[in-house]
């Protein structure tokens, strides 16, 4: 099975059914629901998903959304040396550095 990198923005536009996006993140998540990818998020998405689904609804909402999320995906860890490659990086995207890097450590997903 083949391990696929789900950017926050990605999981944003599937939760909140955030058009013209919504539909092809749809699909993402039916390949993962139905077993043939595996996805994968890092642990940064879950505060980054939190703060901008607090928009769309009360904590217990958000949580219990994040909740199944994480059921349906690995998360990958953001530690010490994720931060520091980040860090140093050209990104001009500090948060998409952090994504990128942590998707990098995880030696089943191509970059």
């Amino acid at each position: 099975m083949e391990n696929v990198f789900i950017d926050t923005d990605v999981i944003v536009d599937f939760l909140t059914d955030r058009k013209p996006f919504s539909l092809e993140s749809a699909k993402i998540f039916s390949l993962i629901d139905q077993k043939k990818i595996r996805g994968c998020v890092s642990a940064l998405s879950f505060s980054n998903l939190y703060y901008v689904l607090k928009k769309f609804g009360p904590h217990k909402k958000v949580i219990s959304s994040l909740q199944e999320l994480s059921e349906l995906v690995d998360i990958l860890k953001v530690d010490s040396n994720t931060i520091k490659s980040a860090l140093i990086s050209d990104f001009k995207d500090f948060e998409d550095s952090i994504q990128y890097f942590a998707a990098q450590e995880h030696k089943k997903i191509g970059t």
